[in-house]
């Protein structure tokens, strides 16, 4: 066995964890997703599908408000070798199952304390943030 996209893919959701999706206005132009979730532990996880082409599309920026002051953030990314690629997907630069959210990096360009957060999200990923307040 070798491990996918999907699996890759389903590692990260499974990481996830339980909790209540958030109401979410989206705008914008392209072919990105974005969910939601309130975890029980009060934090906010964060999921955007950025399914633009990587050959062609350029960044996606994204700037979310969250429902509170947040103190930390964390992120982890899925990206593969090409469009799409089945192989040779990594997760954080890896190939391997996600990180423990204590051992994930900031999103880029975080800012504590700031509730209106903006990224820029390559095309072709998928990325999972999770904030605390």
């Amino acid at each position: 066995m070798q491990p996918r996209a999907n699996y890759f893919g389903l590692s990260m959701v499974g990481a996830i964890g339980g909790g209540e999706y958030l109401k979410m206005e989206n705008a914008g132009g392209g072919v990105a997703y974005s969910y939601a979730i309130q975890q029980a532990d009060g934090s906010t996880t964060g999921v955007l599908i950025n399914q633009n082409n990587p050959e062609t599309a350029a960044q996606t920026k994204v700037t979310l408000k969250l429902p509170n002051i947040p103190a930390t953030g964390t992120m982890t990314q899925m990206k593969g070798s090409s469009y799409s690629a089945h192989d040779g997907v990594a997760i954080d630069g890896a190939a391997g199952a996600p990180k423990a959210d204590s051992e994930r990096p900031a999103p880029m360009n975080f800012k504590p304390g700031v509730q209106s957060q903006t990224f820029s999200f390559t095309a072709g990923t998928v990325t999972i943030m999770n904030f605390t307040y």
